[in-house]
């Protein structure tokens, strides 16, 4: 899988949880129980869990994940704003041509079904099938 990362600050980082959490982000999170045992589950919600999933440069790699696994909820196909973000990622992260994008997020689980290869490359604006 790709994937990117940013160099953010805890406070940074807290704002965006936040966010994703669906909360106010006015106030940093409390992230002793992330940095002792690398995971914290902050509620219920989606977007809850948090997990050190490694290092990069010297910094600990965070994301945040909801505490169920895949299984346990029904899939909701992306829309093509974010099918659009995530190409653009692919790009400027990663350097692959029009071709790759669509394979990659073609195979990807909840893309392929409901969308269909020649919706996936009409809704990332590419001109013809790659």
């Amino acid at each position: 899988s790709y994937g990117r990362a940013y160099l953010l600050t805890a406070g940074q980082f807290a704002d965006v949880a936040a966010q994703e959490m669906h909360r106010v982000p006015d106030t940093d999170l409390d992230l002793t129980g992330l940095w002792a045992n690398g995971h914290a589950v902050l509620g219920p919600g989606r977007y809850e869990r948090l997990l050190v999933v490694g290092e990069l440069g010297g910094s600990p790699v965070v994301t945040f994940t909801a505490s169920w696994t895949q299984d346990d909820v029904e899939r909701n196909a992306p829309v093509a704003a974010y099918l659009k973000t995530m190409a653009v990622g692919l790009r400027e992260g990663h350097n692959l041509d029009d071709a790759a994008v669509v394979d990659y997020l073609y195979a990807r689980p909840g893309v392929s079904p409901p969308w269909t290869r020649a919706g996936l490359t009409t809704a990332l604006g590419i001109r013809s099938e790659a």
